[in-house]
């Protein structure tokens, strides 16, 4: 992944729950400090963003919400391939 496609995911992420407030947490956290043509192809390989709300509910609402309609088997997930 490089950064237009964490971009995207950012923006159709916050789209999806209405919350602007979101954190990249795991590998990809890296691209928002760093180009990926200043880090080795290693830490560019994930093909996913783990995100999680500021405000999200105890029982992940925002969190389930974009992963249903962007994440892993949805129609989202598969063009970005």
């Amino acid at each position: 992944m490089d950064r237009q496609q964490l971009a995207h995911i950012l923006r159709a992420a916050c789209d999806v729950s209405g919350d602007p407030d979101v954190i990249v947490l795991g590998s990809q956290a890296i691209l928002g400090t760093y180009d990926e043509d200043e880090l080795p192809p290693a830490a560019t390989m994930s093909m996913e963003a783990d995100l999680a709300w500021l405000r999200d509910t105890e029982d992940r609402e925002r969190a389930e919400k974009v992963n249903g309609a962007i994440g892993e088997l949805s129609a989202f997930h598969d063009d970005a391939r």
